[in-house]
């Protein structure tokens, strides 16, 4: 899968940055499924669509929807760099 672009948004009130990557493709299971030895793995269906994260307290989370083109990614701490994420999708 290969990244369009991104943008930054506002960020969290915690000072959390937010991103929104646009991808080639859709994702699926086996798109967040790819990233579970970074963090834990959440797979969320209790509001009717499913939704995936991969969480490293502390340190960051990827969020996303099965189907869609685009995700989040939050980065917690100051000195990280979203292009270090970005290389790890792309």
């Amino acid at each position: 899968m290969k990244i369009i672009d991104y943008k930054r948004l506002e960020d969290c009130h915690d000072g959390t940055r937010k991103y929104e990557v646009l991808l080639d493709g859709k994702t699926d299971e086996n798109f967040f499924k790819k990233f579970i030895h970074m963090g834990e793995f959440i797979k969320d269906e209790k509001y009717g669509k499913p939704f995936y994260k991969i969480d490293k307290r502390g340190d960051f989370a990827i969020k996303g929807y099965p189907g869609d083109n685009i995700i989040k990614i939050y980065l917690n701490q100051p000195d990280k760099k979203i292009e270090e994420y970005l290389k790890l999708i792309d």
